[in-house]
């Protein structure tokens, strides 16, 4: 039954990866701080990193508030992170159908960089934030919301990559007669810290 569980959560995940593939548009160029942050580079390096760590990962799979927890092999682990590698580097090859905003929050010490689409029906989700670290300007988090249908379900989602910590993929998902179900995939792989003395 574990082992069904998480083969359709991966199922899942590679459906959703292959969902809106955001065709190119003649659109102007815009001015792009973002190519200050190389966001497609900074996944991959995460994603290679927390490979070689062999730091043990942890997926905690919640679905309509029943909780479940898995020690993740590599194959799944890996494939997981390929719908995160996917969406930057689909983002970062399309920036141009973005706008960007900046926000100097002084109460956390960071910014956060904010992209929307132009033309939803162009973009690879509705919006991304990157929360950047206001003093070595490295990156804390990465937010990206995105919709896509399944056959005749909806599924709304929420993808969360916290550097070196792990990720979140929070789904809900509403068939056509309105019912609607909620799963949560969190993955870690934080190393424990040591109990002070």
């Amino acid at each position: 039954m574990k082992g069904c569980t998480i083969f359709i959560v991966l199922a899942m995940a590679w459906v959703g990866c292959k969902q809106k593939s955001g065709k190119p548009a003649s659109l102007h160029t815009l001015a792009d701080t973002a190519s200050f942050y190389p966001i497609a580079n900074f996944i991959h390096e995460q994603i290679e990193e927390a490979d070689v760590s062999n730091l043990p990962r942890t997926l905690r799979y919640t679905s309509n508030q029943k909780t479940s927890l898995h020690s993740l092999g590599r194959d799944s682990f890996l494939l997981f992170c390929g719908l995160f590698d996917s969406l930057l580097t689909q983002f970062s090859t399309q920036k141009q159908l973005y706008k960007e905003s900046i926000l100097h929050d002084l109460s956390t010490s960071s910014y956060t960089l904010t992209y929307q689409p132009q033309q939803a029906e162009q973009a690879a989700f509705e919006y991304t934030d990157i929360l950047l670290n206001d003093v070595n300007r490295q990156i804390k988090r990465i937010n990206i919301q995105r919709s896509f249908d399944i056959g005749d379900t909806s599924v709304n989602e929420h993808l969360s990559w916290r550097t070196n910590k792990g990720f979140l993929i929070s789904r809900t998902k509403t068939d056509k007669a309105g019912t609607a179900g909620t799963e949560v995939i969190e993955v870690s792989w934080e190393p424990k810290k040591n109990n002070p003395l």
